[in-house]
């Protein structure tokens, strides 16, 4: 019979890989869409800044943190916290819309629509009010 030692070491700092708590992340995340959903049913108004936008083929312009910034405004002209905007791009064939960046794909004329919706376990999804930016690819 052959004994084998297996000696474990831990680089300070790491922590070991643990499974994440599926039912505790799938709360969390349920949270976060009843807020985002309450915080869309207040909106007013969507403030996009810049007004336009404009990119060369093949160039990414970051959403998180990037060039756009946006907030949402009540009736009052309040900041509403906690709104989670809706990201869309018109003409993808222009423009495509991934991992929170914008992509550049062929000249051409679209619209980055930033909008505030309704994604929730108790309500219908739906999109309550929509901000078109002009994007043009050069």
């Amino acid at each position: 019979m052959v004994t084998v030692a297996v000696e474990q070491t831990q680089v300070s700092g790491a922590r070991p890989a643990v499974a994440p708590d599926t039912g505790r992340v799938a709360e969390l995340r349920r949270q976060a869409r009843e807020r985002m959903t309450a915080a869309a049913l207040l909106v007013d108004s969507i403030h996009v800044s810049p007004a336009t936008l404009r990119a060369r083929v093949g160039e990414e312009l970051p959403l998180f943190p990037g060039p756009v910034t946006w907030v949402a405004r009540d009736t009052t002209g309040a900041a509403i916290p906690h709104f989670g905007p809706i990201f869309r791009i018109v003409d993808n064939t222009i423009a495509s819309l991934r991992g929170g960046k914008i992509t550049g794909l062929r000249a051409g004329s679209t619209y980055l629509l930033v909008s505030a919706g309704v994604f929730s376990d108790t309500l219908p999804p739906r999109v309550l009010r929509t901000t078109r930016i002009p994007l043009t690819i050069r």
